[in-house]
């Protein structure tokens, strides 16, 4: 019963959704607090990797938007990585990372679950 209800919430792309909000809200927190989060852009495409393996290709198409967002809110207030914020064209290659390996684990997803 357990497993089950487990397995119902972390296939939800609403609760993905979520997830991804609250995590940037503690990144933004941290931020603001005037420390520094340890590897938040790493920490989000990691956090979009296991969005879209575990629960499928909306939730991570949904949570790379999310994250996305905030990518592109860093590289605006030049506290992005330079490798992200060091012109238009790398922070666009690293948003097409973003959702492709979103919708190549979302799909690799459908074709493995049953």
């Amino acid at each position: 019963m357990i497993r089950t209800i487990l397995n119902r919430v972390l296939t939800n792309a609403y609760v993905w959704s979520f997830m991804a909000l609250v995590l940037l809200v503690l990144i933004e927190g941290i931020r603001r607090a005037g420390d520094t989060p340890p590897a938040p852009f790493l920490v989000l495409f990691a956090f979009t990797v296991m969005a879209a393996a575990v629960s499928g290709l909306r939730a991570g198409i949904i949570v790379a938007a999310v994250t996305a967002t905030y990518v592109v809110y860093a590289a605006v207030l030049s506290f992005a990585p330079p490798g992200l914020s060091a012109g238009p064209v790398q922070l666009s290659v690293g948003l097409v990372l973003y959702f492709f390996i979103a919708a190549f684990l979302g799909n690799l997803n459908a074709v493995i679950k049953p």
